[in-house]
């Protein structure tokens, strides 16, 4: 018992970081820059910590917005699915894809906790 549910950590390890889960849910089409894995581990340290209140600066088309408006809320909402989020962006049209980036995310990647994919989030 103890070794399938070591099995299963091991395999499951990805959920844990914020990049490693946009590489993975991506198949791969999401790079883990150095950039952005800095990014996405200081969000998601900050977040799980509690109280988070971040402002991230980097030059346009450097992939903020898919690290933090695109793959930050379907981690998130994967982890804590009783949870809002809320995104909100300069313009109407890039808030709407990026929103529609994340529904789409739990409605056709069976790989999500909260699709009801293959893995069943326990607690």
């Amino acid at each position: 018992m103890v070794e399938e549910n070591d099995s299963l950590l091991v395999e499951e390890a990805w959920r844990f970081s914020l990049a490693d889960y946009a590489y993975k849910l991506s198949k791969g089409t999401w790079i883990p820059y150095p950039h952005l894995e800095y990014t996405a581990k200081k969000i998601q340290d900050a977040i799980m910590k509690g109280g988070a209140r971040i402002v991230v600066s980097q030059p346009p088309r450097h992939g903020k917005s898919e690290v933090i408006s695109h793959w930050l809320p379907t981690w998130y909402l994967d982890w804590f699915p009783q949870n809002r989020v809320i995104l909100g962006s300069y313009g109407d049209s890039l808030a709407a894809d990026l929103s529609r980036k994340v529904r789409d995310n739990f409605l056709f990647n069976d790989q999500t906790w909260t699709s009801g994919g293959p893995c069943t989030k326990v607690g």
